[in-house]
């Protein structure tokens, strides 16, 4: 690398990035809870907000997601331990937010409810 600062360079950026990116991670974390992180995990995976705008004859289309990992990986991307998603996933079914239709797979009910748990932490 010394024979190549640029190279060098290219690769403190790309450790600068992905700090930054860790550092604003860990922050969310302390923040917000872990219902408030499940649901932004849910909007980003199920593109919600999106879907939720699109109306057809006044019907919305119906928005099946699947959690893309088990429990115990989501727990772990979002910084917590698989009880704790379980509870939540269990508390956004219970407000109607999402529906379980097996196979990991999920509905969202009322994405406009999803975006405003979502938000409850910024």
């Amino acid at each position: 690398m010394a024979a190549d600062p640029e190279l060098a360079f290219f690769f403190l950026r790309r450790l600068s990035l992905r700090v930054e990116s860790l550092v604003e991670k860990v922050d969310q974390n302390t923040v917000s809870s872990v219902q408030v992180r499940l649901a932004r995990f849910i909007l980003e995976r199920s593109e919600a907000p999106v879907v939720a705008s699109r109306f057809r004859a006044g019907r919305r289309k119906r928005i099946t997601f699947s959690l893309g990992m088990t429990q115990a990986a989501l727990a772990e991307e979002l910084g917590t331990v698989r009880e704790v998603v379980v509870r939540a996933l269990r508390g956004l079914r219970q407000v109607a937010a999402i529906e379980s239709v097996g196979d990991g797979k999920y509905h969202v009910r009322n994405p406009a409810l999803l975006q405003k748990l979502a938000n409850e932490g910024t």
